[in-house]
């Protein structure tokens, strides 16, 4: 306890807290750029902190990746194009919302669930960082291949009425993934002599050709009329709309927290897993995927 409180007394240093600000919005614009991922955005500001006091420069880069994270979801609610990969969850909800004339919304909702989802994870890694530590190093290839089938099998909940086409999109997703070297024998697949496709397909570029093009030929053909960016209607909800979704927010928490351990997964499990649990927990299951408020709640947290 004695250690936390020392850390919270750094952290609030105001040069600290200045540092912590100036990364958090460099990390939403980058968040909001398409192509630009969260670690990515870490990893070009890792330089900028050699000549800054430790603290500042970690408070600056961890400003950045929580940024980014939520940066995300703003071209995934205005033009349904995620911005990082954690963002492509919320399009299915977000969009629909902006589209109804509800962006600034959809904005806010995003805005505040990221923001107690953020605190939530920050209380259980300062409470409990080496019982999670454990937790995660207890994971073996069983119990991923467990969350890989649960993954798979989250498909039929969110394909919505066409089933063929959810089927579809996962059998694409994992025939994408076989692309580059055989992690076994060592033998290129697919990749027809091609250096680039040597280390496989990774999932920026294959997020912006399956979201962002297809989006923007969209919007040309039908001359962006129906663009939200064009109107920023709406409210942010008030405070008693998250109350009263408290289940689905610490729900959504709990299993962002969880999946956030595990050694090679991330955000866009985590955004998906809590979005199909809210709708299976949800009284009104054909809300989803029309612009449903819990929708953005639960990826968003």
């Amino acid at each position: 306890m004695l250690d936390w409180l020392e850390a919270l007394k750094l952290a609030l240093v105001p040069s600290v807290l200045l540092s912590n600000f100036i990364g958090t919005a460099v990390g939403i614009v980058i968040g909001a750029l398409p192509g630009l991922t969260s670690t990515m955005g870490v990893a070009l500001a890792v330089p900028l902190t050699y000549g800054m006091a430790p603290a500042s420069g970690f408070a600056m880069l961890c400003g950045i990746y929580c940024g980014s994270v939520y940066g995300g979801a703003i071209t995934a609610i205005l033009i349904n194009t995620p911005g990082t990969p954690a963002g492509a969850a919320t399009t299915l909800d977000g969009y629909p919302m902006a589209q109804k004339g509800r962006a600034v919304e959809a904005l806010g909702i995003a805005a505040i669930s990221s923001f107690i989802g953020g605190l939530f994870s920050v209380a259980v890694l300062s409470f409990c960082a080496p019982a999670l530590a454990k937790v995660a190093l207890s994971f073996g290839p069983a119990e991923y291949f467990a969350v890989m089938v649960f993954g798979i099998t989250i498909i039929s909940s969110i394909s919505g009425k066409s089933m063929s086409r959810g089927l579809f999109a996962g059998l694409l997703g994992m025939f994408l993934g076989t692309f580059g070297t055989d992690p076994l024998t060592g033998y290129p697949r697919f990749a027809d002599g091609i250096p680039g496709l040597y280390g496989g397909i990774e999932i920026v570029p294959c997020l912006i050709g399956l979201f962002s093009f297809p989006q923007a030929i969209d919007m040309v053909v039908k001359k962006a009329k129906e663009s939200s960016m064009n109107a920023l209607t709406g409210k942010v909800p008030p405070l008693r709309e998250f109350a009263r979704r408290w289940v689905n927010l610490l729900r959504s928490a709990v299993i962002g927290t969880f999946v956030g351990i595990l050694p090679g997964a991330g955000t866009s499990i985590a955004t998906f897993i809590s979005y199909n649990e809210a709708m299976r927990f949800s009284k009104h299951k054909e809300e989803f995927g029309t612009g449903c408020m819990d929708g953005v709640v639960a990826t968003e947290t």
